[in-house]
């Protein structure tokens, strides 16, 4: 199955070392998917949380969020350990080697199950992108809101051209117009 030019028995000990690793490989891909269901749980809320702009309840999110992240962080590097040693009784580079090719190597219900862990994550992935990008919608727009309301009181509480900052109009700017006291 590894392709190894190798002796049988050592050959028999690689392959086994290779499923052992496999075995530890799909238990770090489960937790992954708990982590990314969790996450993704996390930014639906923010959606809603956002809207109610609450700066109480976006720290809340934003703490579960990172909190999330960090686990996230954790079992990246210890599939990087897993995919390294891996890497090594197959006698690859680490970047060539994906869930693609792994499943490719692993044979029966290895193989299913790390078909489904790829599906699996292959799905979050997408479903954690789009709540980003609305929630990324929803923050631009706030932005922007923000933005034309303080231009907006900017403008009323500037004086204008004609006018001192007391609301009174300028007397250096009358000359030659006509004023009108009424009205």
């Amino acid at each position: 199955m590894l392709n190894l030019n190798i002796n049988q028995e050592e050959d028999g000990q690689e392959q086994k070392e290779f499923e052992i690793l496999l075995d530890s490989l799909m238990t770090i891909l489960k937790k992954e998917v708990e982590v990314y269901e969790e996450l993704l749980s996390i930014a639906i809320e923010a959606g809603s949380v956002l809207k109610k702009a609450s700066l109480e309840l976006i720290s809340g999110n934003h703490n579960k969020m990172e909190t999330c992240m960090l686990k996230a962080k954790m079992l990246e590097e210890a599939r990087g350990k897993v995919v390294k040693k891996i890497a090594l009784i197959l006698d690859m580079e680490e970047r060539e080697l994906n869930l693609t090719v792994l499943t490719g190597l692993a044979r029966g219900s290895r193989q299913m199950e790390l078909r489904f862990l790829q599906s699996n994550l292959t799905q979050l992935v997408q479903s954690l992108k789009k709540a980003n990008d609305e929630s990324k919608a929803l923050l631009d727009y706030s932005l922007f809101y923000v933005g034309s309301t303080m231009s907006f009181i900017g403008s009323i509480l500037s004086a204008g051209a004609g006018y001192a900052e007391t609301g009174k109009l300028k007397a250096g700017t009358m000359n030659g117009k006509i004023l009108s006291r009424e009205g």
